[in-house]
């Protein structure tokens, strides 16, 4: 990984205008990494405002905003908001730096560096506020608490946690959220960083409506949805959580907003919703959330590194198999099928007419109607951390139940009660006891085994900007490397015509952690593309998923490389028509240089590029 210090520090902060048509004023330096966005943003403290020292500041009702709580200007008026700014509060031996409580009027706490004992701003049945450009710490609790409040704005802070320290008291280790806005409405969260934390989340909203929440940077905990109606992301980047759902209805989750533009762990987030159907097979993605869907198949698909890569939130007849997944969250969801894939952890809560099968699982918890059995439970103390008497831990015999990396019974004999001695058969002649209460009546001596396929098919077709591509071929897995034959096509998506075909030829591509990925050049139009490839193994079964962008290999290399990666981060934020755009660098064509470029890259980098 190497590491890029001011590379993106020529990207535009954001400017969204505030409630009083303001703009965040102070200039921002990022630092960020190879395939995932600026991960720390820090103010430029020289061109910021100077602080002054101020005692905390509590404001109950309008009558509060005097000069004496730190009002330094304005009339409480959208045109001519109360200001707090350039204030330096220390509130350590206090519950808040800044405290507002029922108001109405038009107000700015602004450009301040604000720490609280318990919060650092709160804000409690208040209308009409804004918190801009400030630090924001506190010691213990929620950094940035908006409550029972509406027509709020929280843009371009930087919210830093709390202090942990391990061995004193307990009240120390921050079990909060760093922002959270609670049973509010029609707030707008935009352009702040979340730092890491000892908290539960960077970010979290809960029974509220109508909230924004755009163009953000969370460090490590993500964002928590809980019963929350027409809640809107955009361009966020978390590295790497992402964003969880908690509870919701099916009508709340069927107003939630979530575009591919955010980022978990540089990866897209992608979020179907209302969907039947559905075909997900051999995606690459930070997350995916699925919700009030039927009919879903994936397979095949490919998670990086996020905490929380796949949710199924009231969903019926999904299909989740030969992936390999961090963790996996199944709620109030009927005919779900989880097979054949990799697992840390999987939850699943309310559920119906579930199959768990051949998965290799460390941790499981299940509450709901589900038959479990080929998984293989491995390397952790609570392989079943919670169940309910409506699940069935194995076929019957002789299919068998699960293995179990810590049952300690023996395998003499055989038959469905396991009294035909001495006569050995894979099957344990005592049952595996699931969390003290019930029983896989058939668990295996040994680990369970899918089939493998050394082959992989490619067989793919899209359209882009006018011309469709189609990548057929096949790869062979062996020894850690990768050799095959794959043929690109291109034609004129409206005559017909052929453009362009090759058929590439390549061998010893090498695995790392069974994954490798690789460009095939295609010299089409004004901007070259390319056939980006990506082949893995999960749960024992091999892949490939094909993408079409403008070349990655910008500079027609041999490989994606830091300099390819370079331009598209210098041109972050241009769009078509503006001077700074630079079209090889809109990697999908959209005529914004965004985030998804900046994903695309990064996840390529240093794929060979075959010519």
């Amino acid at each position: 990984m190497i590491l890029l210090i001011g590379l993106l520090s020529m990207i535009a902060p954001l400017s969204h205008p505030g409630l009083l048509g303001g703009t965040v004023p102070c200039p921002q330096v990022a630092v960020g990494v190879v395939g995932v966005l600026p991960n720390l943003i820090i103010p430029d403290a020289s061109a910021c405002p100077s602080f002054t020292s101020h005692s905390p500041i509590v404001i109950n009702g309008d009558s509060g905003f005097t000069a004496a709580n730190g009002v330094t200007g304005g009339i409480g008026t959208k045109s001519s908001p109360f200001l707090i700014c350039d204030w330096s509060i220390d509130g350590e031996s206090f519950s808040s730096a800044v405290e507002v409580d029922n108001t109405r009027a038009y107000f700015s706490i602004c450009n301040g560096s604000l720490l609280g004992r318990q919060n650092g701003v709160l804000f409690d049945n208040v209308t009409n506020g804004e918190i801009l450009n400030s630090f924001v710490n506190s010691d213990l609790a929620i950094k940035i608490w908006i409550d029972r409040s509406s027509n709020i704005l929280v843009q371009g802070n930087n919210v830093s946690g709390g202090i942990c320290v391990i061995g004193a008291s307990s009240e120390n280790c921050d079990s909060s959220d760093s922002v959270e806005v609670s049973y509010s409405t029609n707030v707008t969260v935009s352009g702040n960083t979340v730092n890491p934390n000892f908290g539960s989340k960077d970010f979290g909203v809960i029974r509220s409506s109508n909230i924004t929440v755009d163009g953000n940077t969370f460090n490590v905990h993500g964002a928590e949805v809980d019963n929350a109606t027409n809640v809107s992301f955009t361009q966020n980047a978390f590295a790497p959580s992402g964003i969880i759902i908690t509870a919701g209805t099916a009508a709340q989750l069927g107003s939630l907003s979530i575009s591919s533009d955010n980022l978990a762990a540089g990866l897209p987030i992608l979020f179907y919703k209302n969907c039947s159907g559905q075909n997900i097979d051999g995606i690459t993605a930070g997350q995916l959330i699925i919700a009030n869907c039927s009919n879903v198949s994936v397979s095949g698909a490919h998670f990086g590194t996020s905490q929380f890569p796949v949710q199924v939130w009231r969903a019926t007849n999904v299909s989740v198999s030969n992936t390999r997944i961090h963790f996996a969250r199944v709620a109030e969801s009927n005919g779900v099928r989880i097979a054949y894939n990799d697992l840390t952890e999987i939850s699943l809560t309310y559920v119906n007419n579930d199959l768990i099968v051949g998965n290799n699982i460390t941790k499981l918890y299940i509450f709901g109607e589900a038959l479990v059995y080929h998984n293989n439970f491995v390397g952790n103390g609570c392989h079943v951390c919670g169940s309910d008497p409506r699940v069935t831990w194995d076929n019957g015999y002789p299919s068998g139940g699960n293995f179990y990396s810590d049952y300690t019974g023996v395998d003499n004999c055989s038959g469905p009660s396991q009294n035909t001695c001495p006569s050995p058969d894979g099957v344990g002649d005592t049952p595996e006891t699931i969390t003290g209460v019930y029983f896989d009546h058939y668990p295996l001596m040994k680990p369970f085994v899918a089939g493998t396929d050394p082959s992989v098919s490619v067989s793919f077709t899209t359209g882009f900007e006018g011309v469709t591509v189609v990548a057929s071929g096949n790869l062979s897995i062996s020894s850690g490397q990768v050799s095959g034959t794959v043929t690109i096509t291109a034609t004129n998506s409206s005559t017909g015509a052929t453009l362009f075909s090759k058929t590439y030829n390549f061998s010893n591509l090498q695995l790392a952690n069974n994954q490798t990925r690789f460009l095939l050049y295609i010299p089409v139009g004004t901007n070259p593309l390319s056939a980006d490839i990506t082949v893995t193994e999960s749960g024992g079964v091999w892949s490939a998923s094909v993408m079409v962008t403008r070349q990655l290999a910008i500079t027609g290399g041999g490989t994606v490389g830091i300099v390819d990666f370079s331009i598209v981060a210098l041109d972050y934020g241009s769009s078509l028509g503006s001077s700074r755009y630079n079209p090889a660098a809109d990697l999908t064509g959209s005529g914004t240089i965004n985030v998804v470029d900046i994903g695309i890259i990064g996840l390529f980098y240093g794929a060979t590029v075959f010519y």
